[in-house]
């Protein structure tokens, strides 16, 4: 299915492809994101899951709809490169950034509240394998230790 005839577009529906999901390299990240103890076992739970996760991608905005413990939630981001406050899961606004760069979209969050000051938390999605298949690099720069990558890879639905 094109959309618009945009090759290049992210949008489908997907699902985590769990053959390649890195364990250690995700509760990596999870710490590196400073994700609670607590929450590690939920957050490892999601990230295992068989949920769909629905990307609306266009040449000014993506949406990224997936099942979250709190029900389907919707982000959707301005291509723009310019910082807009988004609403995050727990309704708090967050500074977020997000570009095209000729079908690669990153998404930056610009002051992650629990990072010290100068952090960002960037999501790059590709699509891979002839689209078959997209990856959301996500990248964690603290300014108070090393930089964290990992991957997560989706399979079409």
């Amino acid at each position: 299915g094109k959309s618009g005839g945009a090759d290049d577009s992210l949008s489908g529906v997907w699902k985590v492809d769990k053959s390649r999901l890195d364990k250690p390299s995700l509760e990596r990240y999870l710490a590196a994101t400073r994700v609670p103890i607590v929450f590690r076992g939920l957050a490892m739970g999601t990230y295992f899951s068989n949920k769909n996760l629905i990307v609306l991608h266009d040449s000014s905005t993506i949406s990224i709809i997936n099942e979250s413990p709190f029900g389907m939630q919707k982000c959707t981001y301005e291509l723009d490169d310019r910082v807009h406050e988004v609403a995050n899961p727990w309704g708090s606004e967050v500074p977020i950034r997000a570009f095209d760069d000729r079908g690669a979209v990153t998404v930056t969050q610009e002051r992650p509240s629990n990072l010290p000051s100068g952090s960002t938390i960037s999501h790059v999605w590709t699509s891979e394998s002839g689209g078959r298949a997209l990856k959301c690099s996500m990248h964690v720069d603290n300014r108070s230790s090393s930089p964290v990558l990992f991957e997560m890879w989706y399979k079409r639905e």
